[in-house]
C-alpha cells in the first residue's frame, strides 16, 4: 500500500508557522515510506477564502521545499460529492432530517447551562419517520452503545464512548456540507493513509470516524 499523506490548509489566512510544521511532518512521513504528499486547499469557506491566500500558501511552501505530488485538490470542487454522501447516509438510515429551529436548539443549550451540565443535542428528531415542510439539516446518528477505537501513532491507543458525543451536523439547511463531512469525503477521494496534524484536532477525529 503507498503510503499517502495531506495538508489541508483553508486560504481564509497566509501560512503560519504551525501550519508549516505540520506540513513539513506530512512530507517528511511520505518520503521515508516512498509515499505522497498531498495538498488540499480547503475553500469552501467562500466569503473569507482569497485566491491571494492560496498563492501565499502555495509560494511559502515551494520556499521550504515542501512540493506536493500531483494536481492540488481544491475542495471546493467536489462538493457534489459532499452532498451526495450526506443524502446516501440518509436513505440508508445512518443518519436523519432534523427540524429543530435555532430558538429550540438554544433552549436546550440554555436548560444544559442553567443545569450546569454539558450540553449535547436531544436527537428530538432522531427516531421521526415523516416528512415536514420547513428547512432541516442532516445530522449523522452516533451509535448510543459501545466506544470508539483510535490507534493514533502518537498517543497509543485512546478510546472514546459513542454517548460523549452528539449526533453531528453533516450538511446545513442551505444544503453545504459542514467541515467534518467535507474532510472525511475527500479524505477517502484522495486515498489518504495517514492524517498528520495538530492535537487540537484529536476530538473530531472520533466524529470524522464515525461517518
Amino acid at each position: 500500500m503507498t503510503v499517502i499523506t495531506r495538508f489541508a490548509p483553508s486560504p481564509t489566512g497566509t501560512l503560519h508557522l504551525g501550519g508549516a510544521r505540520t506540513a513539513l511532518f506530512n512530507w517528511l512521513f511520505a518520503k521515508k515510506y516512498g509515499g505522497k504528499f498531498l495538498l488540499r486547499i480547503e475553500d469552501t469557506d467562500i466569503l473569507r477564502s482569497k485566491n491571494s491566500y492560496i498563492e501565499q500558501i502555495c509560494e511559502s511552501l515551494k520556499w521550504l521545499n515542501l512540493n506536493w505530488d500531483n494536481d492540488i485538490y481544491y475542495q471546493s470542487k467536489n462538493i457534489k460529492e459532499h452532498v451526495k454522501q450526506a443524502y446516501k447516509l440518509l436513505d440508508k438510515g445512518l443518519a436523519y432530517k432534523c427540524y429543530c429551529t435555532k430558538e429550540e436548539l438554544k433552549r436546550e443549550k440554555d436548560f444544559a447551562l442553567q443545569n450546569k451540565i454539558p450540553y449535547k443535542y436531544s436527537g428530538k428528531y432522531r427516531d421521526f419517520k415523516g416528512n415536514l415542510d420547513k428547512e432541516y439539516v442532516i445530522r449523522i446518528k452516533v451509535p448510543k452503545k459501545g466506544s470508539i477505537k483510535l490507534n493514533d501513532k502518537t498517543q497509543g491507543l485512546i478510546n472514546v464512548n459513542y454517548d460523549n458525543l452528539e449526533d453531528f451536523i453533516i450538511l446545513r439547511s442551505d444544503n453545504t456540507p459542514t467541515y467534518m463531512l467535507a474532510v472525511v469525503v475527500d479524505d477517502y477521494t484522495m486515498k489518504v493513509t495517514d492524517v498528520i496534524r495538530g492535537d487540537d484536532h484529536l476530538t473530531n477525529t472520533f466524529k470524522q470516524i464515525v461517518l
